[in-house]
């Protein structure tokens, strides 16, 4: 099987050929010690042993078997080694010439019986390939001289027809057509003329016969009668299954003959014609995969009506097929169809033959490689469907879990377990993908790729979790269970890949991911050491120009990470003034690095304006990782701090750097707001530093015009100062700032927003019952138009619900509306209260009852949690929305959950 590989790897066919050297050396040594065994144990019986001792002589002669058969195998390896040296080295000259006089030895022991005349044959062909074709022919000459008697018992004639086939094949080699032309015409019986071993005779004389006439330019007379003599010899060849029926319907086309067989009529000959027409297809495909462009296109319909040919046959080979058909013959059917259907591009098809192979005889010798063709027929219907796919990736899953059943611990089943590993990262079902891992065994070269992608998939679950609202967060017990194991997949990941492969791109990116996880649960040093990791650091391979750091977005990733950790390792250096300095300028050139990496391009301002801002949540997330560290939290939150004042005092910032500053201020009040009000001092510090570097962004813009990118832009820089007021307490400044934008631009609904939950905020903290109502009916009279500049949430909610594209702007001014009457009541107290409460309920009845969706499902959450609070108030059951729920199945229980009005 090696040798056989080795013909068909090239490079590595030496290996190959190594490795097969070692197997036969190793099973000649056994061979040897038994042939050792035999004898001694024949030595010990006497020379005559009497004729009443049967078991002895019974004996005897099981030994005498057992040691002719170990000779012949010592023979065989011995010829054998020579197919593991390169043809026409010496090596292999040496070994066949050894192989022949085995062989002769074993000749002149058992000549004349069975083991003597094969060993004898076996000479011959040693011989023959060492080119000696003279001596070849004397021992071929040797077994062509049995009498009628013995040729027809079936060894001789066979041992008989081998012989001539071989004798042919040097008379051939020696351009002596005549004497290969008479060995082949011997007479034999009709029944033995069909035989495959006779098949393969008349081939060599037909053959020779072609040979001798193409000798014969001038004799047009005898060549045509040479050939056709020629096309007979070949036609019951090309008729009959075996070895030289495809080579034989070659021969007669290149003589002119057009060879035309029945149709089949029985399975058996249905498998044969398929398997020649799959010979001819592959003849051709072979040619096309070499030929040039041009060439290709010509062969590309002969290519098609092949492999049609072949597919023909064999599915006429499955209608034909009984309950008695050979089951290996049956399976070569499915295979061949699988795989004639995959390369004609008819996937489902395809699919379907090679999954019945698979499924129904899985022990058959086909039935992996067939798996594997539908799983890859699947695999590509997957990728062609367009809208619901759910039929083809049900099928890949089944199938790809049917191959690690059926054949665990192979390679095929590893890949089908990274087949399912990615369906269930993509189905963001983790735990399934835990459990796929789990199976890749660790020493799999796939391990290392599968522990990446799991580990980088659970970070993200990680971050999600880790985002949620207080009250749907899991416990802190929960998150670091997630994270830890993130960190041990994920660095195990990364160390095997460092270990077992050489540098690629899903070893650079891990690592890149590796140190983002270090620096959001705050652990720069580690982050820093594998930045700068002299072998594989995402820092050491951009500054090396490697290629697998080119791209543009894992460039400004990685310095993104970079200054974070920086940042991050400053209050390690609290006492350290130098490293302190040091750290804080290399922080800053990283900043210009990560600039320069986003190019300077149009769109490169815009670009840069999103990684600071999206640089800001990141911190927000770090923060929230470690709430339940004071200090920690605390000497980060300060760090930044210190960071950000020194950047938006230096000379020269840009928009973008500058809204870094505010964004970044403006997240740490953000994850310092626990949501008590007034804001708590530490939350507000850092919104008045976001504040004024707003405020910094927009004086110079009226200062130096086309600072900020565009007045979209300006108007977020805008809204963001307005949000940083509100959450500061500064509602006077913010309601001032908002209504200078409402005055000119009436409709832009964020602002309306802000400028409604601004009032709502203010009437939490003072004059309630002013604040709180205008929070709902609107504020700011227009003199020209004695229309309120502010809408309030009521407007709000009237305007959005015209337009089923601001459904959720719609739901969530309705639900602020009620939530502002609560909050009034819980502050007026009795005997008001009653009176906003009910208005309040009666409200959220009304709507629910017209939308019984509310918009999504986190709003209808939120409706429900005020209506609870709402019927506390009244002291009434806490049953949220339950109340409505029975009118509702017989009303409006089908109703869209989208307004076309309020």
């Amino acid at each position: 099987m090696k040798v056989k590989q080795s013909d068909a790897t090239g490079a590595d066919s030496k290996a190959l050929r190594e490795e097969a050297r070692t197997l036969y050396q190793g099973a000649w040594t056994i061979l040897s010690v038994a042939q050792a065994s035999i004898l001694e144990q024949l030595s010990a019986f006497p020379k005559l042993i009497p004729p009443t001792e049967k078991a002895q002589h019974e004996r005897r002669e099981e030994l005498r078997r057992e040691l002719n058969n170990a000779e012949w195998s010592m023979c065989q390896i011995t010829y054998q080694l020579s197919k593991t040296y390169e043809p026409g080295s010496r090596l292999r000259t040496e070994q066949l010439t050894k192989a022949a006089s085995e062989f002769e030895k074993m000749y002149v022991k058992h000549e004349p019986r069975m083991p003597g005349l094969r060993s004898r044959l076996q000479q011959g062909r040693c011989l023959q390939e060492l080119g000696e074709h003279g001596k070849a022919l004397a021992c071929f000459a040797d077994l062509t001289l049995f009498g009628e008697k013995e040729l027809q018992q079936r060894p001789f004639f066979l041992l008989y027809a081998e012989a001539v086939r071989s004798s042919t094949e040097s008379w051939i080699a020696t351009n002596k057509y005549d004497a290969a032309i008479q060995a082949a015409s011997a007479k034999v019986s009709p029944e033995d003329a069909r035989r495959a071993e006779w098949l393969a005779v008349q081939f060599f004389g037909a053959k020779a016969l072609k040979l001798k006439a193409a000798t014969l330019n001038q004799k047009k007379a005898e060549q045509d009668a040479l050939l056709a003599k020629a096309a007979k010899m070949a036609e019951p060849v090309a008729s009959n299954r075996g070895e030289f029926q495809l080579e034989a319907r070659r021969l007669l086309e290149e003589m002119g003959h057009t060879f035309k067989a029945k149709e089949p009529e029985t399975f058996a000959e249905a498998i044969n014609r398929g398997n020649l027409a799959r010979q001819q297809w592959q003849i051709v495909s072979d040619t096309w995969s070499k030929a040039s462009p041009e060439k290709k296109k010509e062969l590309e319909k002969e290519l098609q009506e092949k492999r049609h040919i072949a597919i023909g046959y064999y599915r006429l080979a499955l209608s034909l097929a009984g309950s008695d058909a050979p089951v290996n013959d049956l399976t070569l059917a499915y295979y061949m169809l699988s795989y004639l259907y995959l390369d004609a591009g008819d996937y489902p098809a395809a699919a379907v033959m090679g999954e019945n192979l698979a499924r129904n005889f899985p022990a058959a010798q086909g039935a992996r490689s067939a798996a594997k063709i539908a799983l890859k027929a699947w695999l590509t219907e997957y990728g062609a469907a367009e809208g619901n796919r759910q039929f083809e990736a049900d099928h890949v899953r089944s199938l790809a879990g049917y191959i690690v059943q059926t054949w665990p611990n192979t390679d095929d089943s590893i890949e089908a377990l990274l087949l399912l590993l990615n369906f269930a990262i993509q189905d963001e079902d983790i735990d399934a993908a835990l459990g796929y891992l789990e199976k890749i065994p660790p020493a799999a070269p796939a391990r290392g790729d599968a522990e990446v992608r799991v580990g980088v998939s659970l970070w993200r679950v990680y971050l999600n979790e880790l985002r949620k609202p207080e009250e749907t967060r899991p416990t802190s017990e929960k998150l670091a269970e997630i994270r830890d194991k993130v960190e041990k997949i994920l660095a195990a990941g990364v160390q095997r890949l460092q270990t077992g492969k050489k540098l690629d791109s899903t070893l650079v990116s891990a690592v890149l991911y590796l140190a983002q996880i270090y620096i959001d649960t705050n652990r720069p040093e580690d982050a820093l050491k594998w930045l700068h990791d002299p072998n594989v650091g995402s820092l050491t391979l951009i500054e090396a120009n490697n290629e697998h750091t080119k791209a543009q977005a894992f460039r400004t990733e990685a310095y993104k990470v970079a200054l974070r950790s920086y940042i991050g390792v400053l209050p390690k250096y609290k006492n350290d003034q130098s490293r302190r300095e040091t750290t804080m300028k290399r922080a800053e050139a990283t900043m210009d690095l990560l600039e320069k990496a986003v190019g300077k391009d149009s769109l490169a301002a815009d670009r840069l304006t999103q990684i600071y801002i999206i640089m800001g949540k990141d911190l927000e997330s770090q923060l929230l990782g470690v709430r339940h560290d004071p200090k920690a939290r605390a000497a980060l939150s300060e760090a930044f701090e210190q960071f950000l004042a020194r950047i938006a005092l230096r000379p020269g910032n840009t928009y973008s750097s500058l809204i870094w500053v505010a964004e970044t201020f403006f997240n740490l009040g953000s994850a310092a707001d626990t949501g008590a009000r007034p804001t708590p001092p530490a939350a507000k510090g850092y919104f008045t530093q976001a504040a004024n570097t707003y405020k910094q962004i927009l004086a110079t813009e009226a200062s130096k015009p086309g600072f900020v990118p565009n007045d979209r832009v300006k108007l977020g820089v805008q809204m963001r100062l307005a949000t940083c007021y509100r959450r500061m307490g500064a509602f006077d400044e913010g309601i001032a700032l908002l209504v200078g934008i409402l005055t000119q631009q009436p409709n832009v609904l964020t602002a309306q927003i802000e400028a409604a939950q601004t009032l709502q905020d203010r009437g939490m903290l003072e004059k309630p019952e002013e604040f709180l109502t205008k929070a709902v009916i609107g504020d700011q009279p227009n003199p020209e138009t004695h229309e309120n500049v502010i809408w309030g949430w009521s407007k709000l909610g009237n305007r959005a619900g015209t337009n089923p594209k601001l459904a959720t702007t719609y739901f969530e001014a309705m639900l602020k509306s009620y939530e502002c009457r609560y909050q009034l009541a819980m502050k007026l107290g009795p005997p008001r209260a009653a009176a906003l409460l009910t208005a309040a309920k009666t409200g959220i009845q009304s709507l629910y009852r017209k939308y019984p969706a509310l918009g999504s499902a986190d709003l209808k959450q939120r409706y429900d949690s005020l209506l609870r609070l709402v019927q506390r108030g009244l002291k009434e059951p806490e049953a949220g929305l339950k109340e409505f729920e029975q009118p509702l199945k017989s009303a409006a229980a089908g109703k869209s959950g989208t307004p076309t009005s309020p």
